[in-house]
């Protein structure tokens, strides 16, 4: 098997991604083996970075028999399925100055995002106008937020709840 070089690809599977991948594949045969990784006849220069995930098709590739994500660790590429959820452990919203409230009362308050962190997830923008996200392409997601808070309190304990709200369909959890 002859190693894959996809360093540095570009981020996307648009003709540029199309034109990359072939001119790295000329005259190099590619198929899946019995053990769904990719078999490649030749040898190419690089390898690509473990732990990263590329999607695959037939318009990309069109030797390849199942479209869908493939992983590259050990030295071989491994297919992932069809679908296939990516984890991104970075970026967030903050605020970079403290928020006060003076009284929070029973009332929801929306905490406001005035910072821009969120830079290299892909599909999902940080839509400060609106104290938001949004999310650019369909599909399933699961975010998770940490929420730190301090506050005065003279008279006995408070119980803070948080809430997520989706302005498009009103809904909140």
């Amino acid at each position: 098997m002859g190693q894959l070089g996809l360093l540095n690809p570009p981020e996307s599977i648009d003709g540029d991604l199309q034109r990359y991948l072939s001119r790295l594949f000329l005259q190099t045969e590619i198929c899946l083996n019995q053990n769904n990784k990719i078999a490649i006849s030749g040898t190419l220069p690089n390898k690509p970075r473990n732990g990263n995930i590329y999607y695959f098709n037939q318009v990309i590739l069109p030797d390849i028999l199942s479209a869908g994500f493939y992983g590259y660790a050990d030295d071989e590429w491994v297919y992932l399925g069809a679908n296939h959820s990516v984890t991104a452990a970075y970026g967030g919203v903050r605020i970079t100055s403290p928020w006060s409230a003076a009284d929070i009362g029973a009332t929801w308050q929306t905490v406001a995002f005035d910072a821009e962190m969120l830079t290299i997830p892909r599909g999902i923008i940080q839509d400060t106008v609106n104290e938001g996200l949004g999310l650019q392409v369909a599909g399933v997601y699961n975010f998770s937020a940490n929420l730190d808070v301090q506050h005065d309190e003279v008279n006995a304990g408070r119980v803070l709840q948080v809430r997520l709200h989706n302005p498009t369909t009103g809904l909140s959890s």
